[in-house]
């Protein structure tokens, strides 16, 4: 069993970095996938429907990333692939991630090895081209992942969604049917048990999640364990409005602390 790991970080976001792409659609932007505003024009569409299309970034400096995360596309309904370059020189040929299907329209993660590059490609292709519908996505991570230490509590639904069954039945009492609903994710992460987390594993990264992307409302990735396929999927969760996400020391005494990160689903979040 891995460790859950959290993504957050994004190179897509560099202060005074640039983003251009093969070509936008009307109303649509490279800088839309990197806003954390899923749904509506904030987000990347193509203007055509050949393939390959992409999106560069030149970060003004070599910049580090190991993972990719996907939110809002239609590449799998497009039957779309993706591939991932990096680079000292522009455009950057050099291959980071290689070719691959994604497998979720909703959220979809890739790891890759760890580069320090300038200058990166996130490349959409259609293996049987051209593209049936224009490209789509809506919000893309591009950074390093970041591994917990310690594993979430037991109390941690690793399903998706609850779905209500909601019945129907006729004045006279005759069953009519069912109707399943759908109901977005919220919950509590909590880390360490009773016994708290050790103050220790509150490093600089870890800090940097908690102060100035969770508690400031930015929607952020999850994945629970990319050892097991049932419960690798990667989930898109932000904190909850008016939350207090404050750490506690267990029995007054600060070694070890309380870790608790409340969320819920972030699929419509939008974040200046």
């Amino acid at each position: 069993m891995a460790f859950p790991i959290i993504l957050y970080r994004n190179i897509l976001r560099t202060a005074s970095a640039v983003l251009t792409s093969s070509g936008d659609d009307a109303g649509y932007s490279p800088g839309g996938v990197a806003d954390h505003k899923t749904y509506g024009t904030n987000a990347w569409q193509g203007n055509v429907l050949t393939s390959p299309q992409y999106i560069n970034l030149d970060a003004l400096a070599a910049v580090t990333a190991d993972s990719i995360l996907i939110v809002n596309g239609n590449l799998v309904s497009n039957a779309g692939q993706v591939k991932v370059y990096a680079d000292t020189s522009n455009p950057p040929t050099n291959v980071a991630q290689a070719l691959y299907s994604p497998t979720s329209d909703f959220a979809d993660y890739k790891a890759f090895p760890t580069l320090t590059k300038r200058y990166w490609r996130v490349e959409v292709s259609d293996p049987a081209p051209p593209f049936t519908t224009k490209p789509f996505l809506g919000e893309v991570l591009l950074g390093s992942r970041l591994t917990m230490t310690e594993y979430v509590g037991p109390d941690y639904p690793p399903r998706p969604y609850m779905v209500p069954i909601r019945g129907a039945r006729s004045d006279g009492g005759h069953y009519l049917g069912a109707s399943r609903q759908g109901v977005a994710r919220r919950g509590t992460l909590k880390f360490g048990g009773k016994a708290g987390v050790a103050r220790s594993q509150f490093t600089s990264d870890l800090n940097d999640f908690l102060e100035n992307h969770y508690k400031q409302g930015f929607p952020w990735g999850f994945v629970l364990d990319t050892d097991d396929s049932e419960y690798a999927a990667v989930r898109w969760y932000k904190a909850p409005d008016n939350v207090k996400a404050d750490n506690i020391g267990i029995g007054g005494v600060y070694t070890r602390q309380t870790f608790d990160l409340p969320f819920e689903e972030a699929m419509q979040e939008a974040v200046p």
